[in-house]
């Protein structure tokens, strides 16, 4: 997982790095880690195996924005 800090009006992204070889991102989530401040705007699976999350920091700055990826065999 990756974080990453999200200030008051303004968009933050995480993104996880890519699954160890031989296993691929099945799944993903995020976390404002207890934070209330930030609305989530979307995830995506991207090309290079790895999910980035956005959140938008809409009732001020948040302290963070967490991205997690699954993985499992291919």
């Amino acid at each position: 997982s990756e974080s990453a800090a999200i200030p008051a009006g303004q968009t933050a992204t995480a993104t996880t790095p890519a699954c160890p070889q031989g296993r691929r991102l099945i799944a993903g989530g995020f976390s404002t880690n207890g934070s209330s401040n930030a609305f989530f705007a979307g995830s995506a699976l991207n090309d290079d195996g790895t999910l980035s999350a956005t959140a938008f920091g809409y009732f001020g700055p948040a302290p963070s924005l967490t991205a997690y990826g699954y993985c499992a065999r291919a």
